[in-house]
């Protein structure tokens, strides 16, 4: 199964290199990562350039937010599955995709999530904190819970039946998306015991 991977970005020369090198690393062998950015000014473009190579698709900004990026994405996408890891994350180990491609395949799964763990932004190996998935159910959509956005795999079909993210929401347009799933019983599964399938950087907050 070829399996998708997208990379919004803006303004991310620190961090993006890792991104692409974290895909590059994985072990599946039809993997199309997709980078759409954002109009970036902060050298993240020289960054860009020199990872061409490793990158299927790359499409130049600007766009109008983090929804319409993810929706660009999506619309380029070929694969079967579909998944995010933004500028900021990395993989937790070089086989997640992998892992993930065999469950959806074996069990004709609509979408698979994992745990995301939080880590320092100077150190993708020390875990601050894990938001698990474990404990998401479909019936908890309506108290606010969804799987962790970057451990989220869907086939791409399901985009295809439900449309894109909605591009007015500044926030929350993926949850509303997965309620929206929810809605048309979409056949989810976790990916098991507690499994920490991407790292995310945790920033200070400004006062």
């Amino acid at each position: 199964m070829r399996v998708s991977i997208i990379t919004a970005c803006y303004n991310r020369a620190a961090t993006v290199a890792e991104a692409i090198e974290s895909v590059a690393a994985q072990t599946h062998d039809d993997i199309e990562h997709i980078v759409v950015d954002g109009g970036s000014t902060d050298g993240t473009l020289d960054v860009l350039a020199r990872r061409r190579a490793s990158l299927a698709k790359l499409i130049p900004g600007p766009d109008e937010g983090i929804y319409d990026a993810l929706n660009k994405g999506v619309a380029a996408a070929t694969g079967d599955i579909v998944g995010f890891l933004h500028s900021d994350d990395v993989y937790a180990r070089d086989d997640i995709i992998a892992t993930v491609a065999e469950r959806m395949q074996s069990a004709s799964l609509d979408a698979l999530y994992g745990d995301v763990a939080f880590v320092p932004p100077d150190d993708t190996g020390r875990i601050v904190r894990v938001y698990s998935s474990r404990r998401f159910h479909p019936s908890r959509i309506a108290r606010g819970w969804m799987p962790a956005h970057p451990a989220l795999f869907l086939r791409r079909a399901v985009y295809g039946r439900y449309g894109a993210f909605k591009t007015d929401y500044h926030i929350a347009a993926d949850f509303e998306f997965i309620a929206l799933g929810r809605e048309a019983a979409l056949r989810l599964s976790p990916a098991g015991a507690r499994q920490d399938a991407a790292r995310r950087r945790q920033h200070a907050r400004l006062a």
